[in-house]
This record gives structure tokens, sequence and C-alpha cells, in this order.
């Protein structure tokens, strides 16, 4: 049975309605009208009735914030990405949207972040934030209590931008300017790190994870990769002459190096090769894109680059137009 309770404060009238029902905890929430607080008590005592009733009090008790800081502390460190997640969870945090209830969240004011995010970031900086948003939407309404929260996130979402990807050929201008600026690069580390990259296809967290004890004439074995699948990488023989070059003793890590340090070595060495536009992870392109050259059969280079789809694999294959012309007219 539903009570009813008008209240005069400074702010104005507003209704009270409390519902006590055996078997549930009690429902209390306030509304502006009468007639609100009519339909929500029908509402709840329709669930009830039918047993299918969920309560709000977490969704509307609990602030984005709140819920972000438990994702941030629960989830994300186990996640491979947990760095850059933190990042993105942090800047939710200081948004104005961080101060509302989850159940206050709505459709339209994501579509406004968004709107006025690409305002100020790239497409694909904006769809990654309303991703996260959106998993932690999924992980509060599943598992934390949250089961009346709507997906405010099911918005339309920015595209990612489509980005040439340039070839750093064997032998050609590019790759002999980026080696020769990576040689003389601060960071000893750099050009061996340039050149395995491109032999194994490696990601750069699985290359800067390996260890000795994982590396024999043959093989790489990746113990901590991106999907969470361990694999063998082979080694070509300009891979194991990398290996054989590279300074220090043969325990621990096989480039003992930070992430960011290498960013940084990186960031300097490809401007002064005259290739401001190169990522880091279009090695990994390149490397897949010489495997196709070569004419490996596609499950092999699957194996090697640690794709678990063809359709994944054939996103990292460039071949040259000019190249795929002359063989049409072969």
């Amino acid at each position: 049975m539903a009570n009813f309770e008008k209240r005069v404060g400074s702010s104005g009238v507003t209704w009270r309605v409390r519902i006590r029902r055996r078997g549930h905890p009690p429902e209390t929430k306030s509304f502006d009208t009468r007639e609100q607080a009519k339909a929500w008590a029908r509402q709840v005592e329709h669930g009830m009735d039918r047993g299918n009733y969920v309560s709000s009090k977490k969704a509307d008790r609990t602030t984005l914030k709140e819920t972000l800081e438990r994702y941030l502390r629960e989830v994300t460190p186990t996640k491979k990405g947990s760095l850059q997640e933190t990042t993105r969870i942090r800047m939710w945090m200081r948004h104005k949207l961080a101060h509302k209830f989850m159940s206050q969240i709505r459709s339209e004011d994501m579509a406004e972040y968004r709107d006025e995010r690409k305002k100020e970031v790239s497409p694909n900086t904006v769809r990654l934030e309303l991703m996260l948003l959106s998993a932690v939407f999924k992980k509060a309404r599943k598992e934390w209590g949250m089961g009346t929260l709507g997906n405010p996130l099911d918005i339309e979402k920015p595209k990612p931008s489509l980005r040439p990807i340039r070839r750093i050929k064997p032998g050609s201008d590019d790759e002999k300017h980026l080696l020769d600026a990576a040689g003389k690069s601060g960071l000893v580390w750099l050009k061996p790190i340039i050149l395995w990259q491109l032999e194994t296809s490696m990601r750069k967290g699985e290359t800067l994870r390996l260890d000795w004890e994982d590396v024999n004439e043959k093989l790489a074995f990746l113990r901590d990769t991106k999907n969470g699948d361990p694999r063998d990488v082979g080694l070509s023989a300009r891979a194991i002459q990398v290996l054989n070059d590279l300074p220090g003793e043969r325990t621990g890590r096989v480039f003992p190096i930070s992430s960011r340090r290498l960013d940084d070595a990186w960031r300097e060495a490809r401007a002064e090769a005259g290739l401001p536009n190169l990522r880091f992870h279009d090695l990994r392109h390149e490397a897949i894109s010489r495997m196709a050259d070569r004419k490996m059969h596609v499950t092999k280079m699957a194996r090697q680059s640690g794709h678990k789809t063809l359709q994944m694999l054939f996103r990292y294959v460039h071949h040259d137009a000019d190249e795929i012309a002359r063989e049409l007219d072969q």
C-alpha cells in the first residue's frame, strides 16, 4: 500500500510517497506533484505484484563520479590498457556530469557532450571516451545493483578517422632516414626496437614485457598478450641479429625501458627523419604487410601477429595500388 505525504519547504511543495510490501524493502521517493507520485507508485506496485520489480535506490543515490571511482578501483587495474583508461576516467570525473546521479543521466546529456567534445579533440578520442562510459554503465547495471538504469550511451558515436598508413618499405629512403635518426637517439634501445618491430610484428607492450628467458634462437614466447592468450613468435635471421647486437646482460627484460621513455625517443626520431605523422604502431602494420608481400599464408600471418580473426588481420595489410595495377596487367 502506498502512502502519500505532502511536504511544504523553502523550495516549495513536494509529495513524498512510501511503499511497504511484504518481501520487499521499503521504497520512498519524492516528486513535485501528486500525479507524478501516484504514477510512480502504480509502476512500483505493479512490478512487485508481478515479481519483477528492481529497486532504483542505488542508481538514484550514486553519482557518476562515485561509480567511476569504483570502476577505477575494481575494473581498470585488470585491463591491459589500464594507464590510458585511468586518464580517461579521471577526465570524466572532472566533468560536470560526474556530479549527477546515475539515474539522472540521459541520452541528450551524452549527445551534448559528444557534440561539444568534438570541437576539442579528434572523433576517435570522443568515441573511446563514450565507449568507456558505456562499459561503466553496463557494469553498474549488471553487477552493482543498478538494474533500473537504461543505456544513455545508445547514441550515434563518431566514426574513427581513417588515416592513411604510410608504408616504410625495406630499403626505402623512409626506412633509411628513420633508422639513421634512431641510431643518433640518446636512447640506445630505439634503433634495435624499430628493427625488432619490423621483423616480428609484435605489439609495443609485448616487446617491452619480453624476458630473455623466453627467447631462443628460433622463437620468442609471449606470456602476456593483449588478448590474453600466450603465443610463440617466429624469429627471422635479422631478428636474431638484433638480439645478438644488444648491449648488457642476457637477464631480465630484453628491452629494459619504459613505454613513456620509448614514446619520447620515438617522437624525436620520427621528426628528425621527416616522418612527423608516423605512429609507432605503424611498424606493426608494416611488418604484417611485409609478410603479405612475401606471400605468407594468412593463417601463419595471424599466428605470428596474434590476431584472432582474419578480418582484423586484413586491416593491417596494406598493398600499394600501383603494385596491384601491375599485377592486374600480368
